[in-house]
């Protein structure tokens, strides 16, 4: 089955869109910041009775996966074939 020019650069585009580089430069943020390389040797200051950059790096780490959750959520390029295929929610009346 072969698509028209449209939608070929249309679907095209959306991924580019999908795979630019801001979404990128969110996980390199999200990494250099999880990543505890920058914390000084001798810290061994707590928190919660972990050591802060654990702290740290579990809060890195649950953002990123809001973050690619939000991703697939709202910036998953969908076909039109897909969304002609979804049916709608049923309503409370039936």
């Amino acid at each position: 089955m072969k698509q028209n020019g449209a939608n070929v650069e249309e679907s095209t585009m959306e991924r580019k869109g999908f795979l630019a580089w801001p979404v990128w430069g969110g996980y390199a943020l999200l990494a250099l910041v999880g990543i505890p390389w920058y914390w000084p040797v001798d810290d061994s200051s707590m928190l919660f009775g972990f050591p802060r950059w654990t702290i740290c790096s579990l809060g890195a780490s649950l953002l990123a996966s809001f973050y690619t959750t939000w991703l697939l959520i709202k910036r998953w390029p969908v076909s039109l074939d897909q969304e002609e295929n979804e049916t709608p929610p049923l309503s409370d009346d039936e």
